[in-house]
């Protein structure tokens, strides 16, 4: 599992994605991000993707600061519209629940701020994967899908 803390304080604004056991998809298969949104300098940066996935046996890299403009993030409480690109794929899914899956609670800051945290460990999550001279795949997961976020207001 990839962390969403970013040095001596917590991301401003984060999101965990993780996945395993997709319909139609090898034992090996799983799909695993962080994104975040950090302060540096008074301001907040755009969204920050780490992770990677797993796809027929493959290990594949996604997200990074040099992909920080083709990150898209579509975020609520309730779920996620996303765009990932790696080097090699790219990824673009949604990622969501009906409100009564998840639960919610104050996550204190090493400084003594607040943010507040709603996560689902049941929730649905669809992927499209885009690799260069291959078919895209479509995978699917419901109710085995995490999804949690970080925010301050």
């Amino acid at each position: 599992m990839v962390g969403h803390n970013w040095g001596s304080q917590h991301a401003e604004r984060w999101i965990w994605l993780h996945a395993m056991s997709f319909d139609a998809a090898e034992e090996t298969t799983w799909f695993d991000v962080v994104l975040a949104r950090i302060r540096f300098v008074g301001r907040t940066t755009p969204w920050i993707a780490s992770g990677g996935t797993c796809l027929d046996g493959k290990r594949v890299a996604l997200g990074g600061a040099s992909r920080v403009r083709r990150t898209k993030i579509t975020e609520t409480p309730q779920g996620l519209d996303f765009i990932l690109p790696g080097r090699e794929m790219s990824v673009s899914g949604t990622v969501h629940a009906p409100q009564d899956r998840f639960v919610g609670w104050v996550y204190a800051d090493p400084d003594g701020s607040e943010h507040d945290v709603v996560n689902c460990s049941i929730a649905d999550l669809n992927l499209s994967v885009v690799r260069q001279g291959r078919a895209t795949a479509r995978l699917q997961t419901v109710g085995l899908a995490a999804y949690e976020l970080g925010i301050r207001e």
